[in-house]
């Protein structure tokens, strides 16, 4: 049953003779719903859960009565704000969301020199930038001067990078100054598989390739290309160099 408008109690005093005292709050077995009658701040409590409410507006004759706070309950803020320590959601299985993907909305984390640590336990999955197609995923600066990982230091899982069913273009590295890219391995070794491997200088590149069988004519794309034949038969097709554009020429191996 709503609440209906409740008659508030006089007051006696000077200098005014009579005034009217604020409403008292409501006391109810039940959260207060827009139908029950409030003056903005008044405040209800409900008895049975402790949870306080108090009207902030009133909108077509409806009120508003928004929730106060109250321990394990469930509270709606346009705006939360918090000047020291927050905690949030550190107690029992729960779904958990911040944000949205609606127009210019953005969410922004920033940390001191205490750190930012985005963990999870054994069987936790971890997806980054997964609906993005367009925008670009940075992680770490161009300043930066430590060390950026990927993959655990200790763990035996596989790291992939631009592991999909489409093709993409995979950057490490660059050419600037004394840059270098160290690719360290151990008694597994190193694979690479690609139809043909670029090696050399930006301008200088040669191209390395393997098959089977003598190479065609038209894979010899610079001076230089080297190719190694997988089914020899004999010293003289176990290798070949490019002399040209179009043009090979076998090495004569010892055997």
């Amino acid at each position: 049953m709503a609440i209906k408008k409740n008659k508030r109690n006089s007051l006696y005093g000077y200098p005014a003779p009579t005034s009217f005292a604020f409403p008292a709050p409501l006391k109810l077995n039940r959260n207060p719903n827009p139908s029950d009658y409030g003056e903005i701040g008044q405040v209800a409590v409900n008895q049975l859960t402790g949870i306080p409410f108090m009207v902030t507006e009133i909108v077509g004759g409806q009120y508003i009565w928004t929730q106060l706070g109250g321990a394990g309950t469930a509270g709606s803020f346009t705006t939360l704000t918090s000047s020291g320590a927050t905690t949030l959601a550190t107690t029992g299985a729960s779904v958990n969301t911040f944000g949205n993907n609606t127009g210019a909305t953005s969410v922004a984390i920033e940390v001191g020199t205490g750190g930012f640590n985005l963990g999870g336990v054994a069987g936790s999955s971890i997806t980054i930038g997964t609906g993005v197609t367009t925008g670009a995923i940075a992680i770490g600066a161009a300043q930066t001067s430590g060390p950026l990982s990927i993959g655990g230091t200790a763990g035996t899982g596989t790291v992939s990078l631009g592991f999909s069913s489409v093709a993409n273009t995979i950057l490490i590295g660059n050419g600037i100054g004394a840059s270098s890219v160290d690719i360290v391995a151990g008694t597994g070794g190193l694979e690479l598989q690609a139809p043909r491997i670029l090696l050399g200088a930006s301008g200088a590149l040669i191209n390395v390739y393997t098959g089977a069988g003598v190479p065609s004519n038209g894979l010899a794309l610079a001076a230089g290309d080297l190719y190694v034949n997988k089914t020899p038969t004999g010293a003289t097709d176990r290798m070949f160099i490019a002399t040209g554009v179009g043009a090979w020429t076998n090495f004569t191996t010892a055997a």
